[in-house]
């Protein structure tokens, strides 16, 4: 009896044995080896620095204007400008023939010369003839010109309608391809002239005081124009041309590049390694990404000092030569 207790003992541990084996085969986690975080990094430097500021000048009182027609009646008889031309209000940009309207207004005319002539004829026979009166004749003969001169102004005045002339002084900055081919379609959009008071608009800037008067040097592309500022208000600066601005459009920015004060021995990061988020209290907070020997990165909250064109000048938070993560 207790040989065959011994023996079911031991066949119990084998059979348990066995399906612990099978257990750890069928729910082991494999394990992956680490491998190190590689970063896209740069160095926190300290050094000198020249800032520049920059304002980008805008036309004030921007606007632009299409010019349409809807009327399919229409002829082209020619466009007066092109891409680039500067015109000034009421400047004919494209003329439009219509030979209806044309022939009546010919028909008018014609009526009006030979009312004219029929009625100094009569008046020629009463001075020759003083007992002939041709009052009545001259008298019907007024009141039918009068109502064809007013026809005639009234058909001229529709015609002239068709006729496209600037609203505005300003610029031209796009034609209709067809248009520009000589072929006029009604309905689309033939010319886009953009528009402005003559003047110039820049944000204010924090960081530097204008006076008014002062001259400074607007580029666009490689021409220099020398521009004055007029107005000073809260929120902008207002320039005033004090040449000829020949090749720059409305439509047009200008920039003007001032020299800063030389910053010496600062800490400096790239501004697209700088976060920028908010706490509780809806105060800002910066930081940068640090990263060590080993791989492992870092938040340190730091206090920024204005950016210098592609930089960010650090006050607190880094000494310089920290590698940092982009």
């Amino acid at each position: 009896m207790r040989r065959n207790f011994i023996s079911a003992v031991c066949l119990a541990c084998i059979f348990c044995s066995a399906c612990s084996s099978e257990e750890t085969e069928d729910y082991g986690v494999p394990r992956q080896p680490y491998e190190k975080n590689i970063y896209n990094t740069d160095k926190a430097r300290r050094g000198n620095l020249e800032p520049e500021l920059t304002l980008t000048l805008k036309t004030d009182g921007y606007e632009r204007i299409d010019y349409d027609s809807l009327e399919e009646n229409l002829e082209l008889e020619k466009v007066y400008v092109s891409v680039g031309d500067h015109v000034k209000k009421g400047d004919l940009l494209v003329s439009f023939r219509c030979g209806d309207i044309q022939q009546t207004i010919m028909d008018y005319k014609e009526k009006i010369t030979e009312n004219r002539l029929l009625t100094s004829h009569y008046e020629k026979l009463m001075q020759i003839n003083p007992r002939l009166s041709y009052r009545e004749d001259i008298e019907s003969l007024k009141k039918d010109r009068k109502v064809a001169e007013l026809y005639l102004k009234e058909y001229e005045n529709k015609l002239e309608s068709y006729q496209i002339k600037a609203k505005k002084d300003g610029t031209i900055i796009r034609m209709n391809e067809r248009l520009a081919e000589g072929i006029y379609e009604a309905g689309r959009s033939l010319i886009t002239q953009a528009c402005g008071s003559g003047k110039y608009e820049a944000e204010k800037p924090e960081n530097y005081t204008f006076h008014k008067g002062e001259v400074y040097h607007a580029m666009q592309d490689t021409l220099s124009y020398p521009v004055r500022v007029e107005k000073i208000t809260k929120k902008s600066i207002i320039f005033k041309p004090e040449a000829d601005m020949d090749g720059v459009s409305e439509d047009d920015t200008l920039t003007i590049t001032i020299p800063l004060e030389k910053l010496e021995n600062v800490v400096y990061v790239p501004a697209a390694a700088v976060h920028h988020e908010e706490d509780f209290k809806e105060q800002d907070i910066y930081y940068v990404y640090t990263v060590d020997e080993n791989g492992y990165r870092s938040a340190v909250k730091i206090k920024p000092g204005g950016r210098v064109g592609k930089y960010m000048v650090i006050k607190e938070g880094l000494q310089g030569g920290e590698t940092i993560c982009m």
